[in-house]
């Protein structure tokens, strides 16, 4: 009864819910291609105080591989 009536109910939404988040996240992962001659910021992971910035650049694209 409990097999036949609300596991198949419950599969189907766990399917669901996980294709929307693999689309979700699927998503967040395109980033547009760089172009030359683009300038662009780097984020600065190695700082060491707050007051330092948090970005550094500009810096100007070549190519992208």
């Amino acid at each position: 009864m409990f097999k036949d009536a609300v596991l198949p109910g419950l599969k189907t939404h766990v399917e669901q819910v996980k294709r929307e988040q693999r689309e979700k996240m699927d998503m967040r992962r395109q980033v547009d291609p760089l172009s030359s001659g683009e300038q662009v910021w780097i984020k600065d992971v190695t700082r060491t105080s707050k007051w330092e910035p948090i970005y550094e650049g500009p810096f100007t694209v070549l190519k992208q591989h």
